[in-house]
C-alpha cells in the first residue's frame, strides 16, 4: 500500500514536474521501509515452518 503511494506520488511529480531530492528521498525510504517489513514477515514465517516441521 505505501509502496503504491509513494510510487504514484513520484510518477505525479514527475509528471507536473514539481520532483525535489526530498520528494525522491522520501519515496525511496518509504519503500526501502516496506520491503524490509515485508521480507521480515517472510523471514519469521520461514523460521516458524521449518522450526515445526523438524519437531514433527
Amino acid at each position: 500500500m505505501w509502496c503504491a503511494r509513494s510510487c504514484g506520488a513520484l510518477v505525479l511529480a514527475a509528471w507536473t514536474r514539481t520532483l525535489s531530492k526530498e520528494m525522491l528521498q522520501d519515496a525511496l525510504l518509504s519503500t526501502m521501509r516496506t520491503t524490509g517489513v515485508i521480507m521480515l514477515i517472510v523471514s519469521a514465517a520461514i523460521y516458524l515452518t521449518s522450526d515445526s516441521l523438524q519437531s514433527v
